[in-house]
This record gives structure tokens, C-alpha cells and sequence, in this order.
């Protein structure tokens, strides 16, 4: 303790109620010094923190790190933007605690709470090292701390602590290779740091959410389901497709009898990079392939015409560049699918890419230009925390782009399947 505690002070009240799940509970009846929530989505881990954070700051002297003086207890809750910090923390914060705890509020960056028997907790973001200098810091919540800068919580934040005795949390899904992994995870791990404790919790370990989350399991890659909904550190190799022997080029050649009607992917050339097709059966079968450079727009609606017309079904086209390249193949009487790529638009294709290659729904023969696109596709994750996926540099990704469209469309070709063959047994009608 480095203070003595002034006057006789009371903890704040009321004491709100809260109603918590198992997991939940473990943390906030926790006082280890550095405590560490590797926990999935939806698991609750930013109400923890808060929960927990209103039940130190009410009364500062009672918890066994920090100082007992509450005019001088400082609390930093540290996010990865300003926008996390107000929305996760302040704004979660000035709601959950009674109007009669607050003294005072300030409503811009770095957003401020004062409590009325003088504690104050301040929402910041490690996004701004400069912003983060000082010392006697009591207590840090650094909120998705996969994110925070190894070198901040070295130089700047773990040194703050040391004149209080202060005390840490850090709240994140775990990615491997940070911060959160290497020192918080490996230390927690370790007998000689007695003073760090770990908490897992999976997305599934909240009761209080109506979705379950075990239903993400098979729809989307095993990575993502493994690292954000189970909270485990994964292997951070970057590769995005794999066991492509086993899972997709599984055979010989195009299929002799393919079965209409079809998905097709059509990626359109830019700059340097190719214009792909590929075209699946209603099984998912590789039919053909499709890539060429430089070639003129009308010579490319042509070659896309001549393979709708052949194979029947709903082409998903690249829509980014151009409209009128979607008028002009729908002008050709054939069913498009415009889509347009934003990043969110290509994450949601690749992962439904990937879960069909994982789950053995595509099938192809050999393609050298496909398979080698597949093995050099790759991701990352942006400072935001969202994932990316592109090819390595100086690689092209327009094969992949063209499978994951062609991908996106065969639930709709597959559905188109089953009501014609329904109808087709009840009305003793052949369908094309």
C-alpha cells in the first residue's frame, strides 16, 4: 500500500447488483495482481472488467494493490481506440454505476470519471503512446490486449505500477505472437510469477447470449472458430487453406456427368492481374477453369456468354470495378449475382471458402495456377483487429477470389437442384 487511508472513509453506495455467470464470478472474486482473461467472443469479458472495476473503485482501501487513499486512486482503462475506450469502458462504466458515485464526468478524449470520495478512472488508448506517460497509476484494464505494443507495457505501463504496488487485468481473444501471449499468457503459465493468474472462457461459457455459439463450429475456418470462439492460441503461420490434397484436389479430372445447374465465380482482370472463371457443378465439382490477361472487354463478355449459355446457373461477377459489366452479361439473358469487394465482403468469402475446403464440399482436379494461389494465400490482422486476407506479395489471388464467388453461389445452385428434382418426382416433369 503506498498510502494510508485519510479520515474514515465509507465504500460508495449503493452497491449496484449484478447478476454474473461462473466465469464471470472466478474473475471478480479474484484478487490476484495481474489477472488475464483469455476469453472467446460474446463471453463477457468487457462487463467483467467493468464489474470489477466498479467493485475496486468503491472502495480503493479494501483491495490489496494500489493505494488506500482514494483521492489519490487512479485507474487507466486502456482500449484500442478512443472509440473502444468511450463505448466498452466510459460509456459501460457511468451507466452500470448510481448517478450518486459520480462527481464529476469529463465527455472527451481521454474521458473521465470522478467519484465522489476522490477516486478517478480515466478511458485512454494505447493507439497514442505519447498521450500514456506518468506515474502512480494504481490499477490498469488494458482491453484487448493482443493489441496493446509490447514496449509500452514494458517501458511505460508495467513501470507506472511500481510506485502504487498497482494492479492489472488484461481482457482478449488470444492471437499468438503478442503481447497478450508473450509476457501476460507465458507468465501466467509459469510458477515463477505467483502473482499472475489466467482465466479461459469460451464463447460458449456465457449463458446470457441466445445464440449458441457451438453453431459457428463447421460454418466457419477451424482457425477462426478455434481462436475466437474457444479462445485458444493458434498457430499464426498465416497459411489460410490446408490438407488441400485430402480436402480439395481430390480428383483426376472434371467430372464426365456434371449435374446443372452451376456456380460460377468470375473475377475481373485490374491493372496487372488476370481475369478468372471458374465454374462448379451443383455437387461442387470443378467443371472448368478459366484465365486469361489483356484481352478486351468485348472478347472477355463473350468468353463469359459462351460458358453461361454451356453451363446454366447463377454467375457471381466482380462487381467493383464497373456496372455496366453486370448489365452487359445480365443483357445477355443470363442469372447474375453482382458483388462488390469491401473487406468485409472478401473476409465473409474466404472464411466460407475455407469452410467448404475444410469440410470436403469442393472437389477438382488438378489445377497448377489454383493450387498454387491457394498455398500463397494468406492474412493478417489489422491495428483495428480484424482480419485480412490477400495473397503474399507478388502474388496474384484472382483464382481464389474466382473459387470463393463460384463458393458463394452454390447453396443457391444446390437449392435450385432440390426444388427440381422435387418437382420433378410429383409432376413426372424432366427440368433442364
Amino acid at each position: 500500500m503506498s498510502t494510508a487511508v485519510s479520515g474514515n472513509p465509507r465504500p460508495l453506495t449503493p452497491k449496484p447488483q449484478f447478476t454474473v455467470h461462473d466465469k464471470q464470478r472466478e474473475v471478480v472474486e479474484s484478487d490476484a495482481r495481474f489477472r488475464a482473461l483469455k476469453w472467446g467472443r460474446r463471453a463477457g469479458k468487457n462487463i467483467t472488467a467493468n464489474i470489477d472495476l466498479i467493485e475496486i473503485v468503491r472502495a480503493p482501501w479494501e483491495w490489496p494493490h494500489g493505494g488506500d487513499n482514494p483521492d489519490e486512486f487512479l485507474v487507466w482503462w486502456l482500449g484500442k481506440s478512443y472509440d473502444q475506450a468511450n463505448k466498452y469502458g466510459f460509456q459501460t462504466f457511468i451507466s452500470a454505476v448510481p448517478d450518486s458515485w459520480i462527481a464529476n464526468t469529463k465527455r472527451d478524449k481521454p474521458y473521465v470519471v470522478e467519484l465522489t470520495h476522490g477516486a478517478t478512472v480515466e478511458f485512454r488508448t494505447y493507439d497514442r503512446p505519447d498521450t500514456l506517460q506518468g506515474a502512480g497509476v494504481d490499477h490498469h484494464i488494458v482491453d484487448e490486449a493482443a493489441y496493446c505494443p509490447r514496449s509500452l507495457w514494458d517501458n511505460d505501463l508495467e513501470p507506472m505500477l511500481m510506485d502504487t504496488r498497482g494492479s492489472a487485468m488484461f481482457i482478449s481473444k488470444p492471437r499468438p505472437g503478442t503481447l497478450f501471449e508473450d509476457p501476460v499468457w507465458n507468465r501466467v503459465e509459469s510458477p515463477d510469477y505467483p502473482e499472475w493468474v489466467g482465466f479461459h472462457a469460451t464463447s460458449a461459457s456465457n449463458p446470457f447470449i441466445e445464440e449458441d455459439p457451438t453453431d459457428k463450429q463447421g460454418t466457419v475456418p477451424d482457425k477462426v472458430y478455434r481462436q475466437e470462439y474457444l479462445a485458444e492460441f493458434v498457430d499464426d503461420s498465416g497459411e489460410v487453406f490446408e490438407d488441400l490434397d485430402a480436402n480439395l484436389f481430390t480428383r483426376d479430372e472434371p467430372p464426365a456427368d456434371p449435374v446443372s445447374p452451376f456456380a460460377h465465380g468470375w473475377d475481373l482482370a485490374r491493372h496487372e492481374d488476370y481475369t478468372v472463371g471458374v465454374i462448379l457443378d451443383a455437387h461442387g465439382r470443378l467443371v472448368e477453369f478459366y484465365r486469361t490477361q489483356d484481352e478486351p472487354w468485348p472478347v472477355i463478355l463473350d468468353d463469359i456468354s459462351d460458358r453461361a449459355a454451356a453451363y446454366e446457373g447463377v454467375l457471381a461477377v466482380d462487381a467493383s470495378r464497373d456496372n455496366k459489366i453486370v448489365s452487359d452479361i445480365a443483357d445477355r439473358g443470363h442469372n447474375v449475382e453482382p458483388v462488390r469487394f469491401t473487406p468485409k465482403t472478401k473476409r465473409n468469402l474466404i472464411q466460407n471458402l475455407a469452410t467448404r475446403i475444410e469440410n470436403g464440399e469442393l472437389a477438382t482436379h488438378e489445377v497448377p495456377q489454383l493450387r498454387h494461389e491457394l498455398q500463397v494465400f494468406t492474412y493478417d490482422t489489422t491495428p483495428s483487429g480484424n482480419i485480412r486476407y490477400h495473397a503474399e506479395e507478388g502474388f496474384h489471388d484472382d483464382a481464389v477470389d474466382a473459387l470463393a464467388l463460384a463458393s458463394h453461389v452454390l447453396d443457391r445452385v444446390q437449392a435450385i437442384e432440390r426444388r427440381r428434382d422435387r418437382q420433378s418426382e410429383d409432376s413426372g416433369v424432366s427440368f433442364i
